[in-house]
């Protein structure tokens, strides 16, 4: 709980991040990059099968609050 994974070149890796959801929001750090996860696109860790199911996919607001471990963006177009 607590764990997302994300396209490393939009979201780096140790990164905190807010996810602004009714259901699963909160604060989360990225510990994966996730063979699909590409772009702009977020995988969160959800322990329980049914919760999963109920979440499903769907759009959800994102706010980085700590980029990486150091606290750096990641550099390049891709994470304007």
């Amino acid at each position: 709980p607590g764990r997302v994974a994300s396209d490393p070149k939009v979201i780096p890796l140790g990164s905190m991040i807010y996810v602004d959801s009714p259901i699963m929001g909160g604060i989360y750090q990225v510990f994966d990059t996730g063979g699909l996860i590409k772009g702009k696109i977020i995988d969160i860790f959800i322990p329980n099968y049914d919760m999963c199911m109920e979440f499903g996919r769907r759009v959800v607001k994102v706010k980085v609050l700590r980029y990486g471990f150091l606290g750096y963006p990641p550099q390049g177009d891709s994470a304007k």
